[in-house]
Parts: structure tokens; C-alpha cells; sequence
């Protein structure tokens, strides 16, 4: 492959190792200082293939809940239920008590690998074909 391939694979998957690493870390943390609240399920989830979410109220502002996608499949969560959460006013955030987030915080450090063999195969010195 291409010097210039392996260069824009590696910023690339760099730049999004980080990010989905951001992510981890701050749901990580909600889990563990975050404050147990009761939030207002106020619109009907939105299911999709990767990400399954529902906007709900808390404190008389609005946040986006991932949840589960069983959980959106079956229509768990309706208008006007009640749910319990983990906030943080630190991040503004809030995750499901439930919500594994060590197994996606490790899965985002695993992430980093595929950056650091495109790394590799930028820096390796190239093979000389003389004859």
C-alpha cells in the first residue's frame, strides 16, 4: 500500500480512536461519581443500527439517553415513563446505570492499535530491490 494511504488511514483512525475514547472515558466516569436521578422519557426512541438513543428530561433540560438495542427493538421506553440514571453535572451527561462501559473503554484502547500498524507501515524502513 501507498505511503499516502497509510498516512490518511492513520489520522484518520487516530482522530476517532480519540474520540471514541473521550466518549468511554466520560461514560466511565459518570458510572463512577455520577448521581442516581429519575429522568422523563419525553419522545419515542430512535433505533437504528448503531446507535439507539431517547430524548428524556432531567431537571428541565433535555439529554440524549443511548439505551440498549433490545431495549428500542421491543419498545421498553415510552412517553412519560420514569427512568433511572446516573448524571453528571461535570460532563452534563447522563448513561443507564446498567451500561457496561469498562468493556467499551477497553474496546477503545484496542482501538488505537489499527493507528499504530498504519504508524508502523509509515515509519518501517522500505526494502531496496537490487539486483
Amino acid at each position: 500500500m501507498s505511503q499516502n494511504i497509510y498516512l490518511v488511514l492513520f489520522i484518520t483512525f487516530t482522530f476517532f480512536s480519540i474520540k471514541f475514547f473521550e466518549a468511554s472515558y466520560r461514560d466511565y466516569n459518570i458510572k463512577e461519581y455520577g448521581i442516581e436521578s429519575i429522568a422523563t422519557i419525553k419522545d419515542i426512541p430512535n433505533c437504528g443500527r448503531s446507535s439507539n438513543s431517547v430524548e428524556v428530561l432531567l431537571n428541565n433540560e433535555k439529554y440524549i439517553l443511548k439505551i440498549g438495542k433490545v431495549d428500542c427493538i421491543k419498545g421498553k421506553y415510552k412517553i412519560g415513563d420514569k427512568v433511572t440514571v446516573l448524571y453528571s453535572s461535570a460532563y452534563n451527561a447522563l448513561i443507564l446505570p446498567n451500561a457496561k462501559v469498562k468493556l467499551i473503554l477497553y474496546m477503545s484502547l484496542l482501538f488505537f492499535l489499527f493507528p499504530l500498524y498504519c504508524l508502523y507501515h509509515l515509519i518501517k524502513p522500505k526494502k531496496n530491490n537490487m539486483t
